[in-house]
Formats: structure tokens, C-alpha cells, sequence
């Protein structure tokens, strides 16, 4: 969602899933119980033809970055996703705000952080 409002909505962000498709022959191997298709070391290092793998890829931003014209900073950014998810509460987000208007962090340096 982050780099989706960097780009101006040039990259969209979805909704990332994995859903297993199984075919009428995996059918009747993935759903047997016998201990050929348990792995016997207890460790899932070890994939079948069938299985899939997902590995999401998650970026957070330098807290003073700017992110677009609706979002100031990175933090602003972050402050404005917890306040919607319920995890801080919004006075957070409101101070804040009144410490910097718009969102914006002054000293943007890449190279300090």
C-alpha cells in the first residue's frame, strides 16, 4: 500500500494470498493419512509437485521520507494505517499532526538514517 501511494497509484497494491489448486491426481495422495506423505522429521523443508510457496515482501519507509501529496512522511503514513486498524489510539495521529502539519517531517536526509 505504501509503494502503491509513493507511485501515484503506478504500482497497485492487492490483497496477497496463496490458494492451493489440487488436481484429480494430488487429490487422493493430499488427503491420505498414511506416513509416505508425512514428513518424519516434523520439519517443511521438504515440498511436494502440487505445493506452493508464497513469500510477501513487506517495505517500511524512513520515518522523515515523503510519501505523496495526501500523506507527508512515512510516519504519517504508518500513524494514519494504525489509527484505521484500531491498534493506537487517534490522538496519536492528532499530536502528531499539530507537531507537524501536513505530515511533513523537516531534515529529509537519506544519507543520515
Amino acid at each position: 500500500d505504501m509503494m502503491q501511494e509513493m507511485t501515484d497509484h503506478a504500482y497497485i497494491s492487492t490483497t496477497h494470498r496463496v490458494i492451493k489448486i489440487i488436481d484429480d491426481d494430488d487429490d487422493e495422495s493430499s488427503n491420505s493419512n498414511n506416513d509416505d506423505n508425512k514428513n518424519k522429521d516434523n520439519n517443511n523443508t521438504a515440498f511436494g509437485s502440487g505445493d506452493r510457496m508464497s513469500t510477501p515482501c513487506f517495505i517500511h519507509l524512513k520515518e522523515k521520507c515523503p510519501m505523496s501529496d495526501k500523506y507527508g512522511s512515512a510516519n504519517h503514513y504508518l500513524y494514519e494505517r494504525l489509527v484505521t486498524l484500531g491498534v493506537i489510539p487517534p490522538v496519536v495521529l492528532e499530536n502528531f499532526l499539530a507537531e507537524f502539519p501536513g505530515g511533513v517531517m523537516p531534515g529529509w536526509d537519506p544519507s543520515s538514517e
